[in-house]
């Protein structure tokens, strides 16, 4: 099955569909739409139909000739899309667009198609046109010119027009369906932006994105037009219908929203425009229970019955007729009302009543009780139910029920005389308020009050006081409470220790006795915040920098809050003051603030305090004002070679000069990086030479290892107050760029030297290996023909080609070969790391690139980057043979020992894979046999 066929002619025959789809729809909504303005989205839907068959005509057309002479028609369809597409947006969102604006976009999409169609003449759209011929369809690739972007910019601001005015008008709509069309449009309007970024970033020369896209927008814009054309058709169907009938009739979709009524409906509906969904809802109950519905119109409660059906072909909206049924609904009100009057007396009470008849024996002394009647609070207090017990004794319904019960009450019923109390019934666990009166003779009723929960919050409250009681003394602030004249009352334990007084002490005194604070700066007595909070009633904080001191003359910082205690009545009987030791949290914040101003490495002021401070001092009373940038040479050099601890202890050194080499009152700061700054008030520019000059007095005595610290230093001074400080700061930034160019480039040079020695330091077989590649690498260099310079360069090229391994632990470098996996991996990146110490220094820049890549391969299977025959430098391939051959032969530098003829074969095997086959036949046949390899002969 061959796909890619199948998908052109798919796309090819699928064309002329898309283009009779565009115009149908066209023609047809301009039918439904046709009023005294013009249809934009018919015109845009009959733009997207010239451009589609255009382009079907394109893929037909195998000459160039034909092919763009049919490509304007084409152009004509693409260069008006954007034009009716913001117009069409604009007409949809009710968005107004002048005549003026109009007339400018036709003019702009006019002239458009004028360049575009004279385009061979001028080559401004297009350079270049080439035409793909697949299965006998032509696709098109081009070179794109510079004016082609102005037809991109045009279906940018059209994209961008849309978007702005689509989300506005999404934002206003208030019906979801108009909302879902706006946010549906505003979607697939954003779905061209990563197909322009493509095209833009040059992925569309062989694959033009632009036709596809194009057609699936203008299709999905013409489905979201028919949706809401059919939906409009089904809304005047329901006017035709609804609008003059006598009732009140609306209709509403699914999402709840109104869409139209009839003039009957629109005190309803203004009724219930607030509540909207909430109005509706008690329709559709009212019409699925079969029952009336209440609303108040025009001050008038009015009733109506409800009659609900959906409308529409696919049921999408819901038409609702309310039938006025006030008057009927009048009358049955009326007589439920008179009914339910007696009733309500007794049903709806909150206490359970309940009627009884006393049962006596022989003797007429009370012995049970009969239930007569009950109401449904009675029901629900007791749980006991009305059928289950009317006619039944107490101690048939209730066999525990205690003797006083009946005894109370049988006094009640034979005198008369009625009662009033509380108390507790085991039968039904609960206690009750009740009171208990005769009717009639023999009789009484009880009206009972369930208290359970009043006497359980009762018996909570006493809990929960002792509970407090002991929370207070046991919480981790101190907590003192006062009543209404400011003397204490209470005093926990915390607030013992903190204070040095005991609650026995504490008691009756006044708060400012015991609570002794005073202000952390000036000494002074703070004021009574107990006080102040008594005389307000407000939540008070106390100052911060607030001192306590106890009776012992202890003085601990402290925070505290005071709130007022109130009555039920609001009314003030006290205050509660909670407070802390403040010292630990005090010391944490003066950290945090001293890391917020200072550089953690070097004890500086940092970036954000020197910027904070020159604000400050940046006024004419400081004038001059000289500013000092200093900048670390070497910094990354030595990060580099020797890591970041040596690279930080050359910064914590020369932040050390720099502070000790300046003022008492200057501010010294870490710009960040290797970049340190001083600011100099009221110094002129002579003053600050003399400064520069004594800080580099003090850096010339200082060391890191063998390596020299070196700054370079530049200043500028602000001599009137209208020149910009920022200005001043860029040149004294400048001046200071100025001195590193040269002050650099020797400390690097210098690095570098030092770096080397340090390498043969560490290992002794590493400075033999670099001798000997260096004297190879000189031997091929001269075989080659190279100048003398060329020669000097290769030569100490293969002398450094290790300098990487600076940056590799000793005990690696000096083993003959890694033991692991992650050990070689470590080994591999020496080139990368002497690519970095070299390129550095100007001097040795171009020697880097061959460090880089002498363990690069002729085959490109070598490291670090993979580079294959002549992408490697030729010095890095003279370079690759000499390490391999004396790596080879050299015991200590390889795992398996070589001698001079094993070695020869192994470069020979490795001619044309590993090695360069010309460099690796020069050295064996012209180089190694005139070479002297022995130790002695390297070292001298």
């Amino acid at each position: 099955m061959n796909t890619p066929n199948m998908l052109l002619n798919f796309i090819v025959y699928v064309i002329p569909i898309i283009t009779a789809i565009y115009i149908t729809v066209g023609v047809l909504l301009y039918k439904y739409k046709g009023e005294n303005r013009v249809n934009y989205f018919s015109l845009l839907m009959f733009a997207a139909a010239v451009y589609s068959f255009g382009y079907f005509l394109e893929l037909h057309w195998v000459s160039l000739d034909t092919l763009l002479i049919v490509r304007n028609l084409e152009f004509l369809g693409s260069v008006f899309i954007p034009t009716f597409g913001i117009l069409f947006i604009a007409q949809l969102t009710g968005t107004k667009v002048a005549k003026k604006t109009e007339m400018a976009l036709f003019g702009i999409s006019l002239i458009l198609w004028l360049i575009l169609i004279t385009n061979p003449w001028h080559h401004l759209i297009y350079q270049s046109i080439n035409l793909n011929i697949v299965k006998g369809f032509t696709l098109v690739t081009t070179v794109k010119g510079p004016a082609y972007y102005s037809m991109m910019t045009y279906y940018a601001a059209f994209l961008m027009f849309a978007s702005i005015v689509l989300l506005k008008a999404y934002k206003k709509a208030t019906r979801k369906k108009q909302k879902n069309s706006f946010l549906f449009l505003l979607i697939i309007f954003q779905l061209t932006w990563p197909i322009m970024l493509l095209i833009l970033l040059g992925y569309a020369d062989y694959i033009d994105f632009t036709p596809g896209t194009i057609m699936i927008i203008c299709i999905l814009i013409g489905i979201n037009e028919i949706k809401n054309d059919l939906f409009e058709l089904e809304i005047k169907r329901w006017k035709n219908m609804f609008c003059e009938i006598g009732e009140p009739a609306f209709l509403v979709d699914k999402s709840g929203d109104v869409i139209c009524s009839n003039e009957n409906a629109k005190d309803f509906l203004n009724v219930a425009k607030t509540h909207t969904r909430d109005s509706i809802k008690n329709l559709d109950d009212a019409h699925m229970n079969r029952k009336l519905v209440a609303f108040t119109i025009n001050d008038q409660e009015r009733w109506f019955e409800v009659e609900k059906n959906d409308f529409g072909q696919k049921k999408r909206l819901v038409n609702y007729l309310l039938i006025d049924r006030t008057a009927r609904n009048q009358a049955e009100l009326e007589l439920k009302e008179s009914e339910e009057k007696y009733r309500l007396l007794v049903t709806q009470m909150e206490q359970g009543l309940a009627v009884h008849e006393i049962i006596l024996d022989e003797q007429g002394n009370p012995m049970d009780y009969r239930f007569l009647d009950v109401n449904e609070s009675f029901e629900e207090i007791t749980g006991l139910k009305r059928e289950n017990i009317l006619g039944k004794t107490v101690l048939e319904a209730l066999p525990g029920t205690e003797n006083y019960w009946i005894e109370r009450y049988g006094q009640v019923a034979l005198t008369g005389e009625a009662l009033h109390y509380e108390n507790y019934s085991k039968e039904l666990k609960k206690y009750f308020e009740v009171i208990v009166y005769a009717p009639r003779n023999k009789q009484f009723a009880v009206i009972i009050s369930d208290i359970t929960k009043r006497k359980e919050l009762e018996t909570a409250l006493s809990n929960e006081k002792n509970i407090l009681e002991t929370t207070l003394k046991s919480v981790g602030d101190g907590v003192i409470s006062t009543d209404i004249m400011g003397k204490i009352v209470f005093l926990n334990m915390v607030g013992e220790d903190l204070t040095g007084w005991t609650q026995e002490e504490a008691k009756g005194k006044e708060i400012d006795e015991v609570f002794n604070i005073i202000n952390e700066f000036t000494g002074k007595k703070s004021d009574n915040i107990v006080k102040k909070v008594l005389e307000t009633g407000n939540v008070l904080e106390l100052d911060k920098h607030t001192l306590l001191i106890s009776k012992d003359g202890t003085q601990r910082p402290i925070e505290d809050s005071v709130a007022p205690i109130l009555k039920e009545n609001g009314v003030i009987a006290g205050a509660v003051l909670v407070f802390r030791d403040f010292s630990e949290k005090k010391k944490k914040q003066e950290e945090i603030l001293y890391l917020n101003y200072h550089d953690y490495l070097t004890g500086l002021y940092n970036r954000r305090y020197y910027e904070e401070a020159l604000k400050k001092l940046d006024t004419k009373e400081n004038l001059p004002l000289t500013l000092v940038m200093g900048d670390v040479n070497g910094l990354k050099l030595i990060n580099d070679s020797f890591g970041h601890t040596m690279g930080d202890e050359l910064l914590q050194k020369a932040a050390k000069t720099i502070e000790e080499g300046s003022r008492k009152d200057d501010i010294v700061a870490r710009l960040g990086g290797d970049e340190f700054i001083i600011v100099l008030p009221r110094t002129d520019i002579f003053e600050a030479e003399e400064i520069v000059k004594q800080i580099r007095q003090l850096t010339s005595k200082e060391k890191i290892g063998a390596f020299d610290v070196s700054i370079s230093f530049g200043y500028e001074t602000k001599e009137f107050e209208e020149e910009d400080i920022q200005e001043i700061f860029k040149k004294a930034e400048d001046d200071m760029y100025r001195h590193k160019l040269y002050e650099s480039s020797s400390t690097r040079s210098k690095s570098i030297e030092l770096i080397m020695n340090n390498l043969y330091e560490r290992s002794h077989q590493e400075m033999r290996h670099s001798k000997s590649v260096a004297k190879m690498c000189e031997a091929m260099g001269t075989k080659l023909h190279f100048n003398k310079a060329a020669v000097d360069e290769i030569k100490m090229a293969g002398l450094m080609h290790d300098i990487g391994k600076m940056g590799i632990d000793e005990k690696l470098l000096n083993r003959s070969a890694p033991s692991a996996e992650d050990e070689y991996k470590v080994i591999r990146k020496h080139p990368e790391i002497g690519y970095r110490i070299l390129s550095a220094s100007n001097e040795f820049s171009e020697m880097a690139k061959y460090v880089l890549e002498h363990h690069e391969r002729w085959d490109g299977k070598g490291y670090p980057k993979g580079l294959k025959d002549q992408e490697i430098s030729l010095q890095a391939r003279i370079i690759a043979v000499a390490d391999a051959f004396d790596s080879m032969t050299n015991k200590k530098c390889s795992q398996k020992s070589f001698s001079r003829a094993e070695a020869i074969d192994e470069i020979k095997k490795n001619m044309g894979t590993q090695f360069d086959p010309d460099i690796a036949k020069l050295f064996l046949e012209k180089c190694l046999p005139e070479m002297d390899t022995s130790l002695e002969s390297i070292m001298k």
